[in-house]
Parts: structure tokens; sequence; C-alpha cells
């Protein structure tokens, strides 16, 4: 009898999302995709960001197409994050003078974390998505502090402007829920939804 084998593609490069799956032991495949990343004005920001996370899923499924292998079951992963603050969504900074106008609006005060994100399996006919929220609270920061903090590459490609894992977390005064969602993946529950449908994790 064969065994099948899992796999898990990951539809992004975000080295973040990378580092969480390699802690937890899922050997995974890098997929980038390039999907609009346009929120529609009808869209609240969880919809927003479980509908990017969707198409991403489906974009690296697509590429994949003939190069997947036989006996190998493939496991899909899209996520997208944005930070909510006032009802306003900040995405990753267009460039600096976005990330201190961001930062300017963050410190000192709550936002939430929001990731979406996508499981596809298409051997078990599966989809599931979901988002995970995030209280965070920044300590007040001064013009100077902000200044110092940009002249650093955390703030590139960022959702809010900055990483939590890197020279931000002196900023952070409390994170109420998933740190790992912060980084932009909520691992605990992408690995539960893998557990739940037989996924070898480790393998």
């Amino acid at each position: 009898m064969s065994t099948i084998m899992d796999r898990l593609v990951l539809a992004s490069a975000s080295p973040r999302r990378r580092e969480l799956l390699h802690q937890v032991g899922i050997p995974h495949i890098v997929c980038p995709t390039h999907v609009p990343e346009v929120q529609d004005p009808s869209e609240t920001p969880s919809a927003f960001v479980e509908r990017l996370a969707h198409d991403k899923a489906s974009a690296a499924q697509q590429r994949m197409g003939s190069t997947a292998k036989l006996g190998t079951r493939y496991w899909f992963l899209g996520a997208d994050t944005v930070v909510l603050l006032h009802d306003r969504v900040l995405g990753k900074p267009q460039d600096v003078d976005q990330a201190r106008e961001y930062l300017s609006l963050l410190q000192g005060t709550e936002h939430t974390v929001i990731t979406g994100f996508a499981l596809l399996c298409p051997a078990l006919k599966l989809t599931e998505t979901g988002i995970e929220c995030t209280p965070v609270s920044f300590e007040p920061l001064s013009d100077s502090e902000i200044d110092l903090y940009l002249t650093f590459s955390d703030w590139v490609d960022a959702a809010g402007a900055y990483k939590i894992q890197g020279s931000a977390a002196a900023f952070v005064n409390s994170v109420h829920g998933s740190f790992p969602n912060v980084m932009g993946l909520p691992i605990h529950r992408i690995c539960s939804i893998l557990r739940g449908n037989q996924f070898r994790l480790g393998n």
C-alpha cells in the first residue's frame, strides 16, 4: 500500500510566517503569489483579510498546477494581516513617510491586529478560512523615537509599519491574545485544522 505524503504550500514569502511553521515542525514549500491587496468599499477589515488569504491560497494552487507530485496531498495556506485603529485599516506602508504617519497614530494607543487565513486541500475538497484578532497596546513614543526606529528596515513590508518580533518590541505595552498572530499567522488555529484532518505534523 502506498503512503500519502502531506505537503504544505505557503502562499507567501514572509520570513515570519516561515519561521512560525518551522517552529512547529511543519515542512513546507514557498510559493509567493501576487494578489492585488485592494479593499472593496463594501468589505469589513475582517472580510478583506479573509478574502485575500483565500485568493492567495487559490493562486498558489493554480501556480503549482502540473508540478504537483503523485502520492502527495497538497495543502495551500494563504494569510494576510492588517492593523486596525479606530476603523482605519493600516496595511504595509508605501514609504517611510507613511510609516512615520502610522507609528504616530499607533503610539500611546491600543489597536487590533487582524490576520485572515485560508487552508485549501483539493484532495479532500476542503476549504477552511477564518480570522484571528489580537489587541496590542503601544507605549507613548516621541517623534525622535519614531525617527530612530525608521532608520532601521523593520517598518518595510510590515502591516502598521512594525514587526513585533523586531526592535518594535520595545514599544509594546501589552498583547492580549496570540503573539504569533501579530507576527502574521495564528499558528495554533492552523495546526488545529491540520491535525483535525490527519495532516502528519513534522513529517
